[in-house]
């Protein structure tokens, strides 16, 4: 499958045979938006439109337009590695949130660097993007 990226938004791009067309949704949100198009430049033209249509429909009614992603997700480690992270990240000076971000930034970097995925379109763009979005750190005291 592939993704298209707009407004911080996630679509994907899937082909029909069946009905002969391209079709996708916005990703990573509960809200059921679609797309379609005959042509690779008309379903990124109907995607940009759907976020676009999302946004305005939710502003309409008075409603919160859901996001991808929150910034918080709760993960389940064996107890010995729970431990090894909380010891980790107090001799680092972080509390064990910043470490777990920070080893998962420097961890997708690696990724990154190895991948040929397509999104976005080049290997430097997506470390710009991921060190961009690390610009707010993870402590939240209140996960510790």
């Amino acid at each position: 499958m592939n993704h298209m990226k707009y407004k911080d938004y996630l679509g994907s791009a899937e082909i029909s045979h069946k009905d002969g067309c391209l079709h996708g949704k916005i990703v990573f949100i509960d809200d059921l938006v679609t797309y379609e198009s005959e042509s690779v430049t008309g379903l990124r033209t109907e995607f940009e439109t759907a976020v676009d249509d999302y946004l305005e429909t939710c502003k309409q009614v008075g409603k919160e337009p859901e996001r991808p992603f929150s910034g918080t997700f709760q993960i389940r480690v064996a107890p010995e590695i729970h431990r090894q992270a909380a010891i980790y990240a107090k001799i680092a000076g972080q509390s064990l949130n910043e470490w777990v971000g920070d080893s998962i930034e420097r961890r997708l970097c690696e990724e990154i660097e190895t991948s040929e995925r397509p999104y976005p379109e080049s290997s430097t763009e997506r470390l710009r993007l991921l060190r961009e979005a690390g610009g707010e750190k993870y402590y939240n005291p209140s996960v510790d």
